[in-house]
Parts: structure tokens; C-alpha cells; sequence
């Protein structure tokens, strides 16, 4: 039927029964239209080569058809084709219907000449007019339509178009709208549909958009549209399908996965809130063509499932059986390959980020059981993305578990202080051997009169918890730390616990170990000090791809849950890197973090000793020594000074030791850095690499800070504030530098 005859029947048909059905024929029908506005044949597709110029001249409801998903534009009786360079200008012929333009007729009814803008008009009115049926149905559109009816402009008789005498919007049609859209209990994309319609509805007609601008925000529209109808089914499939009432659970924890990973999907692109995705139009027209028909797919597939809940046809069937978790596993399959397709859409940078936010958003709870359901559930799938979740899931469990007034010990990662052999030193870290053949690094936590109070026991029992969660075999790449063995009391002169993390290097002598094993701030201090002996310094392309690493590791540990509080360049270790002076090449791909013997987890109810020694007290937020709670934008900032470190090849204490430097505090020292050190790095690094330094020594700047303490705006999480403001800012930054060939 058309859709005049439509909009009057009482009931719907074929997929417009789903709301989001139109905005895709609103989508296509502008895509129409601009086609007709503009149309470019070629010959491999069209059998010819063609530009050339359009208009409808007669957009109204009886003019467009309608199958069973979409809008088909007809009836081009009044249209026409010009070259691309005539004038699209014409005489307006004889037309009907409310749609109208203002500029079709003068006061005496002589028709003017008009152009394709008419044809904008026209389909504001009817984007109004659907925006109407869908809130407000076939009754609401007939009596917004009485609502138009006024004297024409000579008072011979009533008219129910869209302007007023003077060829502005009627009055009626304002009030309607502002009545349509009050209190703001309209959706997203209807208020996007009316707002667009304001755009359409000018009086002058060199003031309204062109249909290819109107297409592509209609296609926003339409993604939108699409992706909140998905996500509320979704929720509303899985409340209902694990409510006892209604029968067996029909839902396993995948599905609530994959929830969360279309989630992830929509906040990437933008489809989550108000706002613009930021893509160009080409773009975003192609992914909404491959995007349009998988989401559908999905939704017809969660309601079909949702249907099923609501007639009982599962109360009605047995609660256990093969059948039964067959039926759950092919579900669950289907969802997984459709989310995975539209994930598929996303670009390589854009699905890194998807996965970060994925991961973020599932393991941002405190619930152990849960974080165990999640490992067990990640474990059991053949995925990269999964086994990442799983073992970041149970990495923070265990952190969990050092919270939740730990009973037991876990005795796997207590070990004899016999077992372990101090060999060597470099630059303060241990390198020994465990049971005399594994090669070690040994840290040291310290007795401090902190300690007092709590019961040897319970001190054991903390330590062995904290050796478990950063020796667990399963971990993500990016999590670049030692593989930790254990954890041991000593009790000689200095008393306390020694970590024993197992070194990545082959089965050699330990003194070789040790003699191979060299710090990042070592690296650094020895071009510095010595540039004729030490004069091969990183590539520009090594320089990036560390720092991107060092960022990802942080990305990692922060997600765990875990707080460094002492990074700096001597806990940057490489294993493998010989002879420096006669090394023609630094290979720096393979850092690890260490110094983890005063990582804590993240949170205000954890003690903290904060970070330990003078020696590398530069490296500290200067608002620590006022406030002694360290915070996640601390680490940011130790990770913004080794950065400027790997940016001039340079030790911090090569500045902080000059004289004048020596009589600031760290408050001073710090602006000295961002105002005379940090904009000197774009002539070294580039203006991205800058600017990443500049976002990270900033965190106790007044609009970041007030921002991350705040939390509003991520949950009422200031750390998530904090952690999103630095993937956006340093992260993402350095991702895209390694993506140049340098």
C-alpha cells in the first residue's frame, strides 16, 4: 500500500510491527531522494556514464509505496532530469497536498520557480508526520492534522499544510512539537528525527541542508535506533530468562558476555547517547549498509527467544536434559557470530579499544564469585578476547581476596627462605637462583612499625595472596611482569618479605643473568654520561613502541585493580640486551615491569605504606606528599616522566640535579618540566608524543583533576573517570603513532 493508506490503519505489518524499522525507510527513502537530487551512473554498472541533476517536485504520502521493511519513493510524474551544469531552477507545475513548500506559490497563487529544496521541505513534513505515528499513532497523526487547519493566505479557505501566511512554520506545528517532545520522554532518535525536521522546515530555502547532509544524519539515526532497540531487548531477554517463574534459565553467562561486547560496540561508535558518531558520511554509509541487516538478524533472533519465554513454552519443557543445553549453546553460538560480525565492521584501532572498554565494563565488579564465573566461562571459549578476560578475572579475584579478611594461605606460593641464593645486585634489584637452577629476581617489602598491629599470621597470609596474583600462568601479553614464584619471611637484620619473580632468560649461569639484565634508567644514564662510549641511542620507532607497551601494561594493571605507586625507569628491566657499547641496536620490545613489592590494590579501604626510598623521589605526584593516599593519576604521572625520559634519551636526574632545579620542591620541579622540558620534546618526538607527556604531568591541573574526582560522568567512578581520560589521551595516542612507518 502507500503510506497515506498506512498511516491510517490502526494496525501495522511486516517489520514496521518494530519501531526501528522507520528510521531505516526514512533513511532509505532520503537515500532516494538524494539520488534523484544527484544521480551518477557508470558504465561497468549502469550500462552508461551519467551526471546529472533532479527533483521529485511531488513528495506526499501517496507517492510513497511500502513493502514489508522499507519506504519506496514513486510516482515521478512532476520529476525530471537535467545535466549536472543547468540550473536546477524550474517552473513549479501543478501539485497538491499539505507538503508543499512556501516558496511554490505567491500571494495571487502564481506559481514560482523553485528547486530541489522544495523536495527538502516536503520531506521535513513527512519526517514529522512519522515522528507523530510512531508516538502517537493513527489517532495522534489525524488529530495533529485537524490541529494544522487554518485560513489559507486570502481567507477563501482552510489548509492544513506546514506554513503560515508568511512562509514560516505554523504555530500549530510548533506547539505540537513542543508538545510531543515535553518532559523529554521521547527516545533518542525521535528527538533526532524532529530536530532534523527543524533543519528542513526554513522559510528561505537557501537556508535548508541538501538531501546528502540529511541522509547522513539519518543513517546516525537509523544506527542509533537500531542499536537501542537491541540493547533493550537484550536486557529485557536476560531478566526474564533467568527469572525462576518463567521455567528453567534460558540464558547462560555468555549471553550476558556478548551483552556487554554489542555494548562496547555501540559506545565506540558513539550509539549509546546524543552525540554524533564522528565518522564521514562514505563511512558511515558503509557501515551502516553491512551493520543494518546483522542487527536485525539479532533482534529478530533475542525476540524470537523472548517470545518463547513469554508463551512457556520452556516452563513447560523438562529444566535439565541434553536438549535443553543444546538449545542454550546454539543460542548462544548465534548471538556470539552476530555480535562477532559486527565487531568484524570496526576498524583495527576502533576494535582495540571496543575490547578495552568490553573488559573494563565485565570485570568492573567486586564480586568474587562473580569474577569466578567469569574466568570459568572465558577459560571454556576458543578466543584471544576471552582468554584475556579470563585471565584478568582471575588475577583480580585474587586481589579480591587480599580484601575480603583472608583466612587461608595459599600454600603453593610460600616458599623456605633456603631455597633462595642471592648472586648479584643491579641497580638494586637481587638476581639469585631458586632451588639453585630457576634464575630469580628477589624485591623486598620491609618490616615498618605500621606492621605492629597486625598478627604474623595474617601478615603471611596477605603476602602469599599477593605472590598468587602475579604468579598465575595465564595472563594478558600486555601485562608485561615476571612470572612470581613465591613469597618468603626473612628474618635477619632487616626483616620483611622477599618476592621471587622467575627471569624470561634461557637456563644459563646466573652471573650471565645478571651480567644481561640491564634497567631502563641504566640505558639511559650511560648515553647520558658517556655518549662516545654508549652513542647508539633507540630509533624513533623503538621509542614509540616502548612507550605504547609501558602504556598498555598500565592499562592492564589498572584494570586488575592494582596501583604501581612506584614506577620509574629502574623498574623497567630488559633481559637480553649485551655489550652496550658495542651494540649498534637497542632491541627495547621486551620490557618488563617490576618494583611490584609495593603495588596495592586500588580503593580506599587498602593501607598503604606508599612508595619507598628518597632515592627515586622525583618520580612521585607532588600532591602524595601533602595528602599520603596515592591515587591512579599517580601513576600516570610516573609514567609521564619516564616518558620525557624516553623522549630526550635522558635521566630525569640529569634535570632535577641541576642546581637551580636542586633547591625546588617537587611541585616546582614538575612545572619546571611541563613549562620549559615537555614542549621542547615535539622537535625530538612529534606533537602527538608531546602532547601525551603534557596530558599525564597535568593530572593535578584543575580540570582534570576536578574531573576525575568528581566521577559524575563515568558512574560516579572517579578511577574510571581517571582511567578513561588516560586511554583517550595517552593510550589511544601512542597506538596510533606505532601505525606510521618510522
Amino acid at each position: 500500500m502507500d503510506l497515506e493508506s498506512f498511516f491510517k490503519r490502526g494496525q501495522r505489518f511486516g517489520n514496521f510491527g518494530w519501531n526501528f524499522t522507520f528510521y531505516s525507510a526514512l533513511r532509505g527513502l532520503a537515500a532516494a531522494l538524494c539520488s534523484t537530487h544527484k544521480l551518477h551512473l557508470v558504465e561497468r554498472e549502469h550500462g552508461l556514464d551519467l551526471d546529472a541533476i533532479g527533483y521529485h517536485h511531488d513528495l506526499r504520502p501517496a507517492n510513497v509505496l511500502i513493502s514489508q521493511e522499507t519506504f519506496v519513493l514513486a510516482d515521478f510524474g512532476l520529476g525530471k532530469f537535467k545535466p549536472k551544469d543547468f540550473s536546477s531552477q524550474t517552473q513549479w507545475k501543478v501539485g497538491n497536498g499539505d507538503y508543499l513548500a512556501p516558496e511554490c506559490m505567491d500571494e495571487s497563487f502564481a506559481h514560482q520557480k523553485v528547486g530541489r529544496a522544495i523536495d527538502v521541505w516536503a520531506f521535513g513534513c513527512l519526517v514529522i508526520e512519522v515522528a507523530t505515528y510512531l508516538e502517537r499513532g493513527a489517532e495522534g497523526l489525524e488529530a495533529f492534522r485537524k490541529l494544522r487547519m487554518s485560513r489559507s493566505r486570502h481567507d477563501l479557505w482552510e489548509e492544513s499544510c506546514f506554513y503560515a501566511n508568511d512562509g514560516s512554520v505554523k504555530t500549530a506545528v510548533q506547539e505540537w512539537l513542543a508538545c510531543l517532545t515535553s518532559g523529554n520522554s521521547l527516545a533518542i532518535p525521535t528527538l533526532m528525527l524532529i530536530n532534523i525536521s527543524g533543519k528542513m522546515l526554513k522559510k528561505e530555502s537557501k537556508d535548508r541542508p541538501e538531501m546528502a547532509d540529511i541522509c547522513g544524519e539519518l543513517t546516525l539515526v537509523s544506527l542509533k535506533a537500531h542499536f537501542l532497540a537491541l540493547r533493550h531487548v537484550f536486557q529485557i531477554y536476560l531478566e526474564q530468562s533467568s527469572d525462576p517463574k518463567r521455567g528453567r534459565k534460558a540464558a547462560g553467562m555468555k549471553l550476558w558476555y556478548e551483552r556487554e561486547r554489542f555494548l562496547a560496540f555501540g559506545r565506540i561508535l558513539g550509539l549509546n547517547g546524543d552525540q554524533m558518531a564522528p565518522l564521514p558520511f562514505d563511512e558511515l554509509s558503509t557501515l551502516y549498509d553491512k551493520a543494518h541487516g546483522t542487527m536485525v538478524s539479532l533482534y529478530r533472533k533475542l525476540e524470537y527467544e523472548l517470545d518463547r519465554l513469554d508463551s512457556g513454552e520452556y516452563k513447560n519443557s523438562c529444566d535439565i536434559g541434553e536438549e535443553s543445553v543444546q538449545e542454550g549453546r546454539i543460542l548462544e553460538n548465534g548471538v556470539y557470530e552476530l555480535v562477532g560480525s559486527l565487531w568484524d565492521l570496526l576498524s583495527h584501532a576502533e576494535k582495540r579499544k571496543a575490547e578495552n572498554e568490553w573488559l573494563r565494563a565485565m570485570l568492573n565488579t567486586e564480586d568474587v564469585k562473580h569474577l569466578d564465573n567469569i574466568g570459568r566461562t572465558f577459560e571454556s571459549e576458543d578466543d584471544s578476547m576471552y582468554e584475556k578476560g579470563a585471565a584478568i578475572a582471575m588475577m583480580k579475584k585474587v586481589r579480591l581476596a587480599m580484601l575480603s579478611d583472608p583466612r587461608s594461605v595459599p600454600r603453593d606460593f610460600i616458599i623456605t627462605p633456603e631455597d633462595v641464593e642471592i648472586l648479584n645486585s643491579v641497580d638494586g634489584h637481587d638476581i639469585g637462583l631458586y632451588q639453585r637452577k630457576v634464575q630469580v629476581l628477589i624485591e623486598w617489602m620491609y618490616y615498618t612499625p605500621a606492621w605492629k598491629d597486625v598478627p604474623l599470621e595474617q601478615r603471611t597470609i596477605v603476602m602469599g595472596l599477593k605472590a598468587q596474583s602475579f604468579g598465575l600462568k595465564s595472563k594478558p601479553p600486555s601485562l608485561r611482569t615476571l612470572d612470581c614464584i613465591g613469597t618468603f619471611q626473612n628474618t635477619g637484620e632487616r626483616r620483611g618479605y622477599g618476592f621471587v619473580y622467575r627471569l624470561p632468560v634461557p637456563e644459563l649461569e646466573a652471573e650471565l643473568a645478571a651480567a644481561s639484565t640491564t634497567t631502563l634508567l641504566q640505558l639511559v644514564a650511560q648515553s647520558y654520561t658517556k655518549p662516545r662510549q654508549y652513542q647508539h641511542r633507540p630509533l624513533l620507532g623503538d621509542k614509540f613502541r616502548l612507550a605504547s607497551m609501558l602504556a598498555n601494561f598500565l592499562r592492564e594493571f589498572h584494570t586488575i585493580g592494582w596501583l604501581h605507586e612506584n614506577f620509574n625507569s629502574n623498574n623497567i628491566l630488559f633481559f637480553h640486551i649485551k655489550k652496550l657499547d658495542e651494540s649498534h641496536h637497542l632491541p627495547l620490545d621486551q620490557p618488563y615491569v617490576v618494583g611490584l613489592h609495593k603495588s596495592r590494590p586500588g580503593g580506599n579501604a587498602w593501607h598503604t605504606e606508599g612508595p619507598s626510598g628518597a632515592k627515586f623521589q622525583d618520580y612521585q605526584h607532588p600532591e602524595y606528599l601533602r595528602t599520603k593516599r596515592f591515587r591512579l593519576e599517580y601513576d600516570y604521572y610516573s609514567f609521564g616522566l619516564v616518558l620525557l625520559e624516553i623522549g630526550f634519551w635522558r635521566p630525569l636526574w640529569a634535570w632535577s640535579k641541576q642546581e637551580r632545579c636542586q633547591r625546588m620542591n617537587l611541585a616546582e620541579f614538575r612545572q619546571e618540566l611541563v613549562e620549559n622540558y615537555v614542549p621542547r620534546l615535539g622537535a625530538e618526538m612529534g606533537a602527538v608524543y608531546r602532547d601525551v607527556v603534557q596530558f599525564c604531568l597535568s593530572t593535578s591541573d584543575s580540570a582534570v583533576n576536578e574531573q576525575t574526582r568528581d566521577g559524575s560522568s563515568y558512574g560516579g567512578d572517579p578511577d574510571g573517570v581517571a582511567f578513561k581520560l588516560f586511554t583517550e589521551n595517552a593510550i589511544e595516542p601512542l597506538q596510533e603513532l606505532l601505525r606510521v612507518s618510522i
